[in-house]
Parts: structure tokens; C-alpha cells; sequence
């Protein structure tokens, strides 16, 4: 038997775990019915471990901040896989990657595979339908990507923890911390952008809004910006996992 690529071994097993037949398996995937039946016995004959969804709100708020904040998701319908990927900086956030890996591993029981691609892009991959569905289930997207992601229920309605979280996941991912210890956050989102101030401000963590001016044909981009004394205040209740950021704004304070 040759070897299957990693995404089409990966879209056998999610089609066997559902309860497809190895006819429609084989059909949909264009593979031998053997292939599918190899797959199959090694499946039914031990335990396989299914993605789990956590319940704990910091992780679930942490995750989709994340994914808000960089990331998007593709479903490729000729093998019915659900792509997720969260895009960093392969050298500014490649610890912090590392991070994320493990929360994502540990917490939804889901192998992530790291690639390093050229121009510094670093991109955590994997592929889930029961996952996708929590990414649906809290966030509006359109076109697949966080252009103009939001949180779809209003923030008064959501648990204070997943909103802390997913605020860190988001800053930790599109923020930037500046030299004078300001935190900046710029999204295409109005939405998105209007929800953080409000959480921010729920939290008492004062920030402005503001239209960034543009080049021509660029997305417009809306900018909040988190004074240097309200960031000690963020460092302090919402924090930092992107360890890079957590030190500029730490080295700020140090030298006042």
C-alpha cells in the first residue's frame, strides 16, 4: 500500500469515526476500497481518540481569541476536511507558537502540525469538524477568514473568564506593544474592534478608537490603542501568554 498523504489518511479516519460506509468512503475520497478497509480494521479493532471540547471558559476564550485574531479555516469539500489555521511570525512568535501547539493539543486532545514558511510566516495546522463547529458556534466569519470576525453573542451574556481569555488570545496574536509600553490593536473588523474596547472597558481598562488612515485600495483598518498606564493595568488582569509582549510591557515599566 503506498503512503497516504498525512490529510487524506486524517480524512479517512473522521469519515470512519462518523459512521460512513467504506463504499461512500471510497467514493468520496476516490480511493481503493482495500485502502479504506486497511483503515478501517486498524480503527474498529482499538480505541481511537476523537477530539474532546473543553468547558473551561479560559481555554475555549483563549483559543478563539487566537483564532480571531489570526486565523481562518477552509473546508475542502473533496475530502470533507475542515482546515483550521492560526498564521504568527516565525521568529517574534515562534515561542508563542509553541504555546498555542500545546494548548490546542492538550486541552482538545488535537495532533497540530507547525510549518515554517518563507517571509517569516509561521502557521499552526490541523483539521477538525468538532472544532470548527465551536469556532461557528461563537464567532461570525465571512469568506472563510477574520476579516470580519465577531463574537456572535453579546458580551453581557458571556462568562467573564472566556471574555478575559479571549481578549489575551486576541492581543497576543494582532496586538502590539509599542516602545513607550502602549498596546495598539488594528482590525479590519469594526465589530471585533468595538467588542474588545467594550470588554477592555468592562474590566476598567480605558482605550480609544480611532480610523487609521489608509493607502489606496487597502482594507479600511480601525485602531485601539491602550495608554501606557491603562497596559499595566492589562498586564495585571487580562495578561500576557505571548511572553514577547508580556516584556516590552514589563521593560516600560522598569524604566520609568
Amino acid at each position: 500500500m503506498s503512503m497516504l498523504k498525512p490529510e487524506i489518511r486524517e480524512a479517512i479516519i473522521n469519515q470512519i469515526n462518523e459512521g460512513n460506509s467504506i463504499n461512500k468512503i471510497s467514493k468520496s475520497l476516490g480511493l481503493r476500497k482495500s485502502t479504506i478497509y486497511h483503515y478501517y480494521k486498524k480503527i474498529k479493532g482499538r480505541k481511537f481518540n476523537l477530539v474532546k471540547i473543553p468547558t473551561d471558559d479560559k481555554v475555549i476564550g483563549e483559543f478563539l481569541g487566537a483564532f480571531a485574531g489570526d486565523g481562518n479555516f477552509f473546508f475542502e469539500r473533496k475530502i470533507g476536511h475542515y482546515s483550521i489555521t492560526i498564521y504568527l511570525h516565525a521568529i517574534d512568535d515562534k515561542e508563542y507558537g509553541f504555546y498555542l501547539k500545546r494548548l490546542i493539543e492538550e486541552n482538545f486532545n488535537k495532533k497540530v502540525r507547525i510549518y515554517f514558511r518563507e517571509k517569516n510566516e509561521l502557521r499552526l495546522a490541523f483539521y477538525s469538524k468538532d472544532i470548527y463547529k465551536l469556532i461557528d458556534k461563537y464567532l461570525t466569519i465571512n469568506d472563510n477568514k477574520t476579516m470580519n470576525v465577531s463574537l456572535k453573542t453579546h458580551i453581557s451574556a458571556l462568562p467573564q473568564d472566556f471574555l478575559r481569555y479571549f481578549v489575551r488570545g486576541l492581543i497576543d496574536t494582532d496586538g502590539h506593544v509599542d516602545n513607550y509600553g502602549k498596546i495598539i490593536l488594528a482590525l479590519i473588523s469594526k465589530d471585533a474592534i468595538s467588542q474588545t474596547s467594550d470588554i477592555l472597558k468592562q474590566f476598567g481598562i480605558e482605550n480609544k478608537l480611532s480610523l487609521r488612515k489608509l493607502r489606496p485600495n487597502e482594507h479600511q483598518l480601525y485602531e485601539l490603542k491602550i495608554g501606557r498606564k491603562d497596559s499595566l493595568k492589562y498586564l495585571e488582569l487580562i495578561g500576557f501568554s505571548n511572553k514577547r509582549k508580556e516584556k516590552k510591557i514589563c521593560a516600560s515599566r522598569d524604566s520609568n
